[in-house]
């Protein structure tokens, strides 16, 4: 999928799928994965990932768990939010202009959140799980200079199962 915003600062596309699906529950166990490339990552913001409903996702959601960019400095950050209290942190990895990265994360119950990228472990995070809302598959890209920008996403799977 290829997304293509205009040459105007601050447009933005966001997307979520109809219907928020997926709940945290003790017996729950949820995954996310995702493949995606920005064409050039210091002139976008973007957001991917698990969240509640919300017009303007990197304006802030309520809940959510995702990876993102909101400074366009191409950091992926990870980010875990319930009710507005986020956790988030850098997670030390950086884009790179139009190169594919592999973004994932594992919930476990509501205990935890593992987060990966391209593969490897990056973080546990224990605190501000949305266990009290629904979430849906959501991304949101928005441009930071007055040139047309664009972000590729190869895939996402998304998935839910009792354990």
């Amino acid at each position: 999928l290829g997304i293509t915003n205009n040459n105007a600062a601050t447009d933005s596309l966001s997307f979520q799928l109809n219907g928020e699906m997926f709940a945290l529950a003790a017996d729950r166990y949820i995954t996310f994965e995702t493949r995606i490339k920005i064409a050039d990552v210091d002139a976008t913001d973007w957001l991917i990932g698990l969240c509640v409903e919300e017009p303007n996702l990197l304006d802030g959601v309520t809940d959510g768990i995702y990876f993102r960019c909101p400074d366009a400095t191409g950091d992926i950050d990870y980010g875990v939010e319930k009710d507005s209290a986020e956790t988030t942190a850098d997670t030390g990895v950086d884009l790179v202009d139009d190169t594919w990265v592999d973004l994932s994360f594992h919930v476990i119950g509501t205990e935890r959140v593992q987060f990966f990228v391209n593969g490897s472990k990056i973080a546990d995070v224990t605190t501000n799980l949305p266990d009290d809302e629904a979430l849906t598959v959501s991304f949101e890209f928005n441009n930071t200079t007055t040139v047309a920008e664009k972000m590729s996403i190869s895939y996402i799977d998304a998935q839910s199962d009792n354990r």
